[in-house]
């Protein structure tokens, strides 16, 4: 497509081309956004769908399968991002993802999929509003922090006692492309019946890719109590195993599990995160947080409850999840192996 540029920007743009078809040195995120230059029509419409998702998988192919971002840029910024926590009293959080993690496919964009992008770093985050909004929904569900939440968090009428800061890559990350597989888009507009005769029509869009690490960060308020920042890290630490962060968390997109320890931008703290008990407790609210509308990720849930040591522990979280079922979906999905493996670990299996 010709870009719709005066000819010498045009001109110096194309030359800056390498043979990934990005321009060397500038900023992904600005090509991302800004120079969708895959169609080959000029007017930039939409044409048919199957074309306009071979154009847009030619696009996205060239930010995927390799590390994105200047290293060195990063490094500086997170290692000045740890300092201003310390400073005000802050911890850090790493992670890794267990799976792929997307955020801002909402966003506006060309070709209807978007991605959010550092703008100055050009590397993929999440945003702290977004972290902070994972956070409020997880201390709502939890019986003993729901009446801290306003607390913490804040609201409207006033700020809360937690700074939360945008989660950032520790070292360049890699993007993969996935795709979202439309098995009757007919039927989903309404034009027809679903059918086997229809044609999928693939969405393709950029996800980051497994075991990515990023640290997460919070602070306290200042003239609050040190006491909020504890409450705080235990949220951060459960939501991101339990609710996920970013987008599709509800087909198992987002799970980050955290460091052995959680670490000061000074020091490390001695405390392991990863205990016995701790795993049990984090599972445990994992099992009481679901519903019927996770069923799409029970299995992974399934697989958590198999790790754990204790066959004591196993058995209960496997009752308890049993429990949440009803009868007629058991029964619909008694070939399931995940419902096989929750009966065994009850003792009604093999």
């Amino acid at each position: 497509m010709r870009l719709p540029l005066y000819r010498s920007v045009r001109e110096a743009y194309e030359a800056s081309l390498g043979k990934d078809r990005l321009p060397r040195g500038a900023s992904l995120a600005l090509v991302f956004d800004k120079f969708a230059d895959t169609r080959p029509d000029n007017n930039c419409k939409p044409s048919a769908d199957k074309d306009e998702q071979q154009y847009k998988r030619a696009f996205l192919e060239r930010f995927a399968g390799r590390p994105i971002g200047d290293g060195a840029l990063l490094t500086d910024h997170v290692e000045r991002r740890r300092k201003l926590v310390e400073s005000l009293g802050g911890r850090t959080l790493p992670a890794s993802s267990e799976w792929r993690f997307v955020s801002g496919l909402g966003a506006a964009h060309p070709f209807e999929t978007g991605f959010v992008w550092h703008h100055t770093l050009s590397v993929p985050y999440l945003p702290g509003s977004s972290v902070k909004a994972m956070m409020r929904a997880w201390a709502r569900i939890r019986p003993e922090a729901k009446e801290v939440v306003d607390e913490l968090f804040g609201t409207q009428a006033g700020a809360g006692r937690l700074v939360v800061f945008d989660a950032l890559p520790t070292r360049l990350p890699t993007l993969d492309l996935d795709l979202l597989n439309v098995h009757y888009p007919g039927y989903y507009r309404g034009s027809g019946p679903a059918g086997d005769y229809l044609s999928p029509n693939p969405v393709y869009f950029l996800t980051v890719a497994p075991g990515s690490e990023l640290e997460f960060a919070l602070a306290p308020r200042p003239g609050t109590k040190g006491a909020d920042l504890g409450k705080g890290l235990e949220l951060l630490g459960e939501a991101l195993s339990t609710l996920g962060a970013g987008a599709r968390t509800s087909s198992g997109y987002g799970r980050f599990v955290s460091k052995a320890e959680l670490t000061s931008p000074a020091q490390p703290v001695g405390t392991a995160v990863a205990t016995s008990d701790g795993a049990v407790e984090r599972v445990r609210a994992q099992v009481q947080a679901w519903t019927g509308r996770d069923m799409g990720r029970i299995g992974e849930l399934v697989g958590r409850i198999e790790r754990l040591p204790g066959e004591g522990a196993r058995r209960e979280l496997a009752m308890s999840l049993l429990n949440k079922i009803p009868e007629k979906e058991r029964r619909k999905r008694q070939d399931k192996t995940w419902l096989k493996r929750l009966l065994a670990m009850k003792g009604e299996g093999e």
